[in-house]
C-alpha cells in the first residue's frame, strides 16, 4: 500500500468512527409544578369552616371594665360576624365607630341590619381611599350603596383597624387589631380593652376625620359606571354613587389644607 492509498483509508476509518449530527441533549425536558388536587379540596375545607357562630369564642372571652383582652385568633371567623352577637351579649349601642382598609358588601349588609334593627342608633365608618380606587366599580361600590344616607362614611388614607363600642351598663369596649372587617381564615392578632379613657382617646381622631367634610365618599362628579360582569353582592338596588377618587397627593394636599395630621 502506498502512501497515498495508506492516508486516503485512515481518512475513510475516521470518517466512519464520527457521530452523526445531533443536537446537544438528547430529549426535550419538562419541569411542571401544579398545586394537588388535595391542597386545593383542603382549601375549601377552610373556608368552609369560617362561620359567624365561632365569634361566640371571642365574645365569651372579652375583659370585664378595667381589664384587657389579648388574642391570636386562626382565621375561623369573619371580624365583622361577631358584631350581632356582640350586641346581643352588651346590649344596643349608641354609636358604633369602625376604621378599617376595607370591608365586604355582606359587612355593610350586616352594619345596614343592626341599625335597621335598633341596636346601633348611629355608625361612622372609616375605609382607605386604596379600597375606593381599586374597587370603586364592584365592592366599594355595593358598600356605599348599601350604607348610604344610614352611615357616615368616610375615606382617607386609613390604615388603621380600630372598632369602638360602649353601652349603657359601662363597657367601652376597644377592639385594635391586624384584621379588616372581611378578613378570614389567616391568623390575626386582636388586643380588647375596656377603658374609657382609651375609649375617648381613639373617638376623638375618629369624630375628627367625620368632621372633615373633603373625606366624605361622595361629591359632585359622577362616577364610572360599573361593568356588566361585575356584581354587586347586594340585595338592595343600587342607585348611582357619585364618587371622585384621589390620587395619594391630592388626598395628603386637602387634608394638610384641612389641618388634619393622619399618619
Amino acid at each position: 500500500m502506498t502512501a497515498v492509498e495508506k492516508a486516503l483509508a485512515e481518512m475513510k476509518d475516521g470518517s466512519a468512527k464520527r457521530k452523526a449530527a445531533t443536537f446537544v441533549l438528547p430529549e426535550n425536558r419538562f419541569h411542571k409544578h401544579a398545586r394537588k388536587r388535595d391542597e386545593l379540596a383542603s382549601r375549601r375545607a377552610i373556608k368552609r369552616q369560617v362561620k359567624p357562630d365561632n365569634a361566640l369564642a371571642l365574645i365569651a372571652q372579652l375583659p370585664a371594665p378595667g381589664d384587657t383582652l389579648h388574642a391570636i385568633l386562626r382565621g375561623d371567623f369573619v371580624l365583622g360576624d361577631a358584631l350581632p352577637p356582640l350586641l346581643r351579649a352588651y346590649g344596643p349601642c349608641q354609636h358604633l365607630r369602625v376604621s378599617t382598609l376595607a370591608l365586604s358588601a355582606k359587612n355593610a349588609e350586616t352594619i345596614r341590619g343592626l341599625i335597621t334593627a335598633g341596636q346601633v342608633a348611629k355608625c361612622t365608618l372609616i375605609c382607605s381611599h386604596f379600597f375606593r380606587a381599586v374597587d370603586k366599580l364592584s365592592t366599594f361600590h355595593a358598600v356605599a350603596a348599601i350604607l348610604s344616607e344610614i352611615v357616615t362614611l368616610k375615606v382617607c388614607r386609613c390604615h388603621a383597624k380600630v372598632m369602638l363600642l360602649a353601652n349603657d351598663r359601662g363597657d367601652h369596649l376597644v377592639f385594635e387589631g391586624s384584621g379588616n372587617l372581611r378578613s378570614s381564615d389567616s391568623l390575626e392578632q386582636l388586643s380588647v380593652f375596656n377603658d374609657p379613657e382609651l375609649f375617648a382617646f381613639h373617638a376623638a381622631w375618629m369624630d375628627e376625620v367625620e368632621s372633615e367634610p373633603l373625606l366624605d365618599a361622595r361629591s359632585t362628579k359622577p362616577a364610572p359606571q360599573p361593568h356588566p360582569s361585575h356584581s354587586s353582592h347586594s340585595s338592595h338596588p343600587i342607585p348611582e354613587i357619585k364618587i371622585t377618587p384621589w390620587s395619594p397627593e391630592e388626598a395628603a394636599r386637602r387634608m394638610e389644607q384641612a389641618g388634619l395630621a393622619i399618619e
